[in-house]
């Protein structure tokens, strides 16, 4: 009912100031969390100048995330620089060809039972792409199990936000063998968006 305005806990390596942004979008966005050993886990989206927009990641303990002093992202093998304004690397790249793929990001992440480690979705501008990982910051060949040109979503105008889920699951956190990945699509000139979803299997 009430709130309190802290401060920033995760901006991108573009400082944002009074004047025109050099482009379109810039910072950090398009986020995703998970609670895991304590900590809260932020995958997102740096979009900047310097390098292509990937998926980077901070963290905070549980227990602070209240605190921004608390935001720590990952950047050259640890969690070692200020989640305002500190540098980052990414810990997610575009898979595939970067001319083709362009972009990896609206991520999804859980913690999948029958893979036992952490699952990723997440998407590029030729569709969607899958990796694990038990660590959350080393993360294995991404695989593309979904096209955009796939017939499940052919004649799409827009497609977006990808997000797996499994019934029975306890939570949004956790995923298991069959799931759903949930989908706005619009078609045509339409604007206006639709929520459908397509069935996953994940396998070894």
């Amino acid at each position: 009912l009430t709130w309190q305005r802290r401060g920033a806990v995760i901006t991108g390596q573009v400082p944002r100031d009074d004047q025109p942004a050099p482009r379109d979008v810039v910072g950090a966005g398009s986020l995703c969390a998970l609670v895991a050993g304590g900590y809260v886990y932020v995958l997102y989206i740096d979009w900047n100048l310097a390098t292509p927009d990937e998926l980077h990641l901070a963290r905070a303990p549980l227990d602070a995330v209240d605190d921004p002093a608390a935001w720590q992202k990952w950047h050259d093998g640890a969690f070692s620089t200020p989640g305002d304004g500190g540098a980052s690397t990414a810990v997610v790249t575009r898979p595939g060809d970067g001319d083709v793929t362009v972009v990896a990001g609206g991520p999804s992440l859980s913690w999948n039972t029958h893979l036992e480690r952490y699952l990723l979705v997440f998407q590029t501008a030729d569709g969607f792409w899958w990796t694990h990982s038990t660590t959350l910051t080393d993360w294995a060949e991404a695989v593309q199990f979904l096209g955009l040109d796939a017939p499940s979503v052919a004649g799409a105008a827009f497609v977006a936000y990808g997000t797996l889920l499994s019934p029975g699951a306890p939570n949004d956190q956790v995923t298991g063998r069959d799931s759903y990945l949930y989908l706005a699509i619009s078609e045509g000139e339409d604007d206006s968006h639709s929520l459908c979803r397509i069935p996953v299997t994940v396998s070894r």
